[in-house]
């Protein structure tokens, strides 16, 4: 039996997620980065499907039923459309221990999180779910969460990709079109992003880039956009496309490293 939400959270929450915004734009860089790759459940094709087990803790992406990314999982926790309230999940007894304890033991670090941590329950809109999640995930040196709705509850799930199976290198994929490095020639990986060479990407950007007259030193005067540039975690994307964007300075590297 879950505890009901805890008005002591309030005062916590409303010191905590003014200043967490603040860092935001790099955050859903990342999660952006997840997203490219495998949409939210409300985007998904007939095709695509995903299954999470917190009991190994595993999380898998599937193509046609074939397995097409492992990850490994924490939830962070789950958000109630029913009542608008949040639950952490390593206060949430049907959790197995295992899909939880390692957040669990960050958060318990963390001293601007740990006193909220503590509160099983408490009221969160969806929206400021989304942002302390998806703040924590980043903090915590992992990506999204992913968003797994189940009828009116979200499971914010903060997973890290695992090898391909029969590889020992870590997955990587194009964040601007979700492509792996082996369905590329060649991908070119930074630190909040990808970027590959194929049509839709390289392409793309050079098509763009031909319209924008914008030199490269000049950074202040890039239209800034709804979404943030996936390179630099910065509102200001001149191609925005699904989850992520990119500006003048990231079609400028990737065509001068991907076409040299």
């Amino acid at each position: 039996m879950l505890p009901a939400p805890d008005p002591a959270a309030a005062p916590l929450l409303a010191d905590l997620l003014p200043r967490l915004k603040l860092g935001l734009t790099q955050a859903r860089a990342y999660r952006g980065h997840l997203l490219g790759h495998f949409g939210p459940p409300d985007a998904l094709t007939p095709e695509e499907s995903w299954h999470v087990d917190l009991t190994e803790p595993s999380f898998h992406i599937y193509d046609n039923h074939k397995p097409r990314t492992d990850f490994d999982v924490q939830l962070v926790g789950t958000w109630s459309g029913r009542d608008g309230s949040f639950v952490w999940g390593h206060h949430n007894p049907s959790i197995a221990s295992v899909g939880t304890e390692r957040l669990a033991a960050w958060l318990d670090q963390q001293p601007d999180l740990a006193p909220l941590a503590r509160i099983p329950r408490f009221h969160l809109s969806r929206e400021d779910a989304d942002d302390l999640t998806c703040w924590i995930t980043m903090l915590f040196g992992w990506i999204g969460p992913y968003p797994g709705a189940t009828g009116d509850v979200v499971a914010m799930l903060a997973v890290k990709p695992l090898p391909p199976r029969g590889s020992a290198h870590p997955l990587l994929w194009c964040t601007f079109c979700g492509k792996t490095q082996r369905q590329v020639q060649k991908l070119m990986a930074g630190k909040l992003c990808n970027l590959c060479d194929g049509d839709d990407c390289l392409g793309l950007f050079a098509e763009v880039r031909e319209t924008i007259e914008t030199p490269k030193s000049e950074r202040t005067v890039i239209p800034p956009g709804l979404g943030c540039c996936l390179c630099y975690g910065e509102s200001r994307p001149v191609i925005q496309h699904r989850y992520t964007g990119v500006c003048v300075d990231c079609i400028d590297l990737v065509n001068e490293i991907l076409t040299g």
